[in-house]
């Protein structure tokens, strides 16, 4: 009777191992789908081309730029601050050459881009590097650092999902500092290219 229980508990802990999922995996994990992140991706893609299956896009919203089409359409803001030549896409001109037959849509003095132009582009971009199929539709809810042997960040997801990356961008707020608490155990002779934070 006690052999028959052990068994039963053994293969009762195997079924249990071999029904938790392995974490998914990726090279490159941002979280956040706003502009900055699109431009990151956008630009690393055109560089290499080779990090497309490699990159993973965390948003719960599930699409690009969910949170900055919001609040524009919320404030009605009819264009942006910024000239033409500010945008996600790897080359300077081309929200130009895309405006070329939408020029009432770039307002002066500094030819900047209507709110719906701005849009238009950053979907045709969007469609152009097929970034859409990045997005991973969760929010991040958890984020360790490598340890030991683990040179992988661990990052759990709210729909139960577990990733692993060899590289993570937080890429969530732009007006405020968004920083892990794990931060402060870090030593400080650690390499400076290994962990920054944009200005």
């Amino acid at each position: 009777m006690i052999i028959i229980l052990i068994w039963k508990n053994l293969m009762m802990s195997f079924v249990l191992a071999s029904n938790k999922e392995a974490p998914q995996q990726c090279d490159i994990a941002v979280v956040g789908a706003g502009v900055q992140s699109l431009t990151l991706v956008l630009h690393l893609l055109k560089k290499r081309p080779k990090l497309r299956k490699r990159i993973a896009v965390f948003d719960p919203s599930g699409q690009w730029m969910a949170r900055w089409h919001h609040r524009f359409a919320a404030q009605d803001i009819p264009h942006l601050r910024s000239p033409a030549v500010h945008h996600p896409h790897p080359d300077p001109f081309a929200l130009r050459r895309f405006s070329e037959q939408r020029a009432s849509e770039l307002h002066p003095p500094y030819d900047l881009p209507g709110t719906k132009l701005f849009a238009d582009f950053c979907r045709k971009a969007i469609a152009e590097f097929k970034v859409a199929e990045h997005i991973v539709p969760a929010a991040v809810t958890d984020l360790e650092p490598p340890t030991g042997i683990q040179r992988k960040f661990k990052l759990a997801l709210d729909n139960g999902q577990q990733w692993e990356a060899r590289r993570v961008v937080l890429a969530t707020n732009r007006t405020q500092r968004q920083l892990p608490e794990w931060l402060d155990t870090i030593k400080d002779n650690y390499p400076e290219d290994r962990l920054c934070h944009s200005p």
